[in-house]
């Protein structure tokens, strides 16, 4: 394509050499004008490029073929430029090269001063043990840049790789990033929402967003090694939403942020960040610190009475120390959407997490979803009876909970910690309208641990692993098929209140 070509060039071939065609017409327009003189071909390039700009980055590219007018209106779009390295149409991934050089084709022919939303989407970058996962990932750097010249409101990358690896790409330094900006205005001046998602940033330049992004309203940052201390202090006028999730070298956070309405955290039992956060009635909160949040309660008394919707991802199949029954109750006087993520493993009580439904009075919806894991090593074995005490505290609270309307069990496999918790519910929320049962579950597709590497022992003998293994399934295993779980779930609405309807998925 010659590189002089322009919108205006475009516009001016179409008006030199017009289409004329003739329509017959069975009657006059009441308003006197010609019907073929109203299309969308009368409006101007400007108004026409505002209409590619609602479209998708696809849809735009694709009207190129309509005509020579409309061959490069789509590159001053100001739209949404998206890009993925999974193909839509076949669901196989993209090679790193000719993603590259997809990405970096439609940068170089974009002419447009602004564009609204930029998104990238790596899902299977080279895990952090290969020597190629630095290289493959340099050219980050020049589409960084490109945000910053077209003045995003909106950038998301994202190079999310498999489970329990690293990206190992860095977001550029501070001084990068000023070296760039060859006018006094900040970078990214216009940023309304940042996420970054497996990409390393250091914390001076995430002070420097929200000191210098004025508009910011969303920022989120996930799976970053080399953040640690963050300090998100007022002045923030715009910020409403927040997350800081599977950052683990963090050591400090702060915040006080008047207008923040949403936060996340998941991560490590720091001391407590939530300095002033009057308006944040959504919390979602995850690690250790979500486990000091449930059974310390009064360290978090400060906020917790004025939240509204509460989210809980708790991982119990490791836990980091013994959880002992918490003194008081959380105090969630006015929550009223309670939502519970938890990995356990298969026979463990449930009965805790209706402590939580107690400390809510105000509660309406109540949802768990719970992860089941059946493959046990020797040292998750001896943890098992560490709940009892837990269960214990909360089969005491056997109150009426006259809100709760309707709650929904997840990934229900019909196992007596499943049956008991249900029951429970049954009786703590007679009024309850709907009760939901989704009876699919991860448990099913799992096999058992294999510790024959692992464990010594003399040939042909069953290690102690392997054998408190077979008894916990004995005793305490649910269905072992989604159908039996059903199965099993019907038998439920025996005890079900009356006005309870009974959905089981």
């Amino acid at each position: 394509m010659d590189k002089t070509c322009s919108r205006q060039s475009q516009a001016d071939s179409a008006t030199q050499s017009p289409r004329k065609r003739k329509r017959k017409h069975k009657g006059a327009d009441p308003l006197g004008v010609k019907r073929d003189s109203i299309g969308i071909d009368m409006l101007s390039d400007d108004m026409l490029v505002v209409i590619l700009s609602y479209m998708s980055f696809k849809e735009a590219a694709r009207t190129s073929l309509l005509s020579r007018r409309w061959r490069y209106l789509w590159m001053f779009t100001s739209g949404t430029l998206e890009f993925e390295d999974m193909d839509s149409a076949t669901g196989s991934k993209i090679k790193w090269k000719k993603f590259k050089a997809r990405v970096n084709r439609v940068l170089k022919l974009h002419q447009g001063p602004h564009v609204d939303s930029f998104i990238i989407r790596i899902r299977h970058a080279q895990p952090r043990h290969s020597r190629r996962a630095l290289p493959r990932l340099r050219g980050v750097n020049s589409w960084i840049y490109f945000a910053m010249q077209k003045e995003v409101k909106r950038f998301n990358l994202d190079l999310q790789v498999r489970e329990r690896f690293y990206s190992e790409y860095k977001f550029p330094s501070l001084e990068k990033l000023l070296s760039r900006t060859h006018e006094v205005k900040p970078a990214f001046g216009l940023l309304r929402s940042l996420e970054l998602v497996h990409v390393d940033i250091e914390d001076e330049v995430v002070q420097y967003f929200l000191a210098s992004c004025s508009y910011l309203e969303q920022l989120c940052i996930r799976a970053s090694r080399v953040t640690k201390n963050l300090r998100v202090v007022d002045p923030l006028p715009n910020l409403r939403v927040m997350e800081i999730s599977e950052c683990y070298h963090i050591q400090s956070l702060e915040v006080s942020a008047m207008n923040l309405i949403s936060f996340m955290y998941d991560g490590n039992d720091i001391s407590l960040p939530f300095k002033k956060i009057p308006n944040v009635s959504e919390l979602s909160l995850g690690g250790g610190f979500c486990q000091s949040f449930m059974c310390e309660p009064s360290k978090h008394s400060s906020y917790s009475v004025q939240l509204v919707t509460l989210a809980l991802n708790v991982d119990i199949m490791f836990p980091p120390r013994m959880i002992s029954a918490p003194r008081d109750l959380p105090q969630l006087h006015s929550l009223k959407r309670l939502e519970l993520n938890v990995v356990s493993q298969v026979g463990r009580s449930l009965l805790f997490f209706a402590t939580l439904v107690k400390a809510s009075p105000f509660l309406h919806e109540f949802r768990i979803k719970v992860r089941y894991l059946v493959d046990l090593p020797w040292y998750t074995i001896s943890s098992l009876m560490m709940f009892p005490e837990i269960s214990a505290f909360a089969a005491r609270f056997r109150h009426r909970h006259k809100n709760l309307k309707k709650f929904e069990v997840s990934g229900y496999i019909g196992c007596p910690s499943d049956e008991e918790f249900v029951l429970h519910l049954f009786k703590v929320a007679p009024s309850v309208e709907m009760v939901v049962i989704d009876t699919q579950s991860e448990c099913y597709e799992q096999m058992l641990w294999d510790c024959s590497t692992m464990c010594n022992k003399e040939e042909g003998a069953q290690c102690f692993c392997q054998r408190d293994q077979m008894k916990l399934l004995e005793a305490k295993s649910g269905a072992r098929t989604r159908v039996e779980a059903k199965e099993r779930a019907k038998q439920l609405e025996l005890s079900s209140p009356p006005k309870a309807v009974l959905v089981i998925t």
